[in-house]
């Protein structure tokens, strides 16, 4: 099926921008973000080690450690679960093998450790979690520098996970 369209944004309730400077790379879709944000309260995210244009405009930066990705992604899950904020429904009808995701990775990828691994704060790690997890058309814009790290494939995987779990 692929990813989100990013015209979608007019119809989400939070922006998540991981990895990217949209402002400077998709000048078009950051406009629409934008004014959505403007227009309707949609708070935007960044996720990003560099403190770009996009970054100082977000209403929440989070300046993830490099290659710390995947960890970020598993603590948003292991919130989410551990929150019941996560879309059990979904996740039963949609996915595959998450029980054991859930048993055997989750419980490793608590906020404290996560912060270890990502330099961030817990209090931003869980603010993030809470934001996705309530919200109910949440769109991620996925960046490639990422994928340019050993492992760095599976870690963008982990991230797309995201919307699994959510239901988004």
């Amino acid at each position: 099926i692929g990813g989100a369209d990013p015209e979608d944004v007019v119809h989400s309730d939070l922006v998540i921008s991981w990895g990217a400077d949209l402002a400077a790379t998709n000048v078009h879709f950051w406009a629409l973000a934008e004014e959505q944000r403007k227009k309707r309260g949609v708070p935007i995210v960044v996720i990003d080690p560099r403190r770009t244009r996009s970054a100082k405009a977000a209403d929440l930066y989070l300046p993830i450690r490099i290659g710390t990705d995947a960890a970020l992604a598993l603590g948003i899950m292991h919130i989410l679960m551990r929150d019941k904020l996560a879309d059990r429904d979904y996740i039963a009808r949609h996915t595959l093998g998450f029980e054991k995701v859930e048993r055997e990775i989750l419980p490793k990828f608590a906020p404290q450790r996560v912060a270890e691994i990502t330099g961030l704060p817990v209090a931003d790690i869980e603010k993030l979690a809470a934001m996705y997890g309530k919200a109910k058309a949440a769109l991620i814009r996925l960046g490639e520098g990422m994928t340019r790290l050993t492992h760095g494939g599976q870690a963008l995987r982990t991230v797309a996970l995201l919307p699994g779990v959510s239901g988004h």
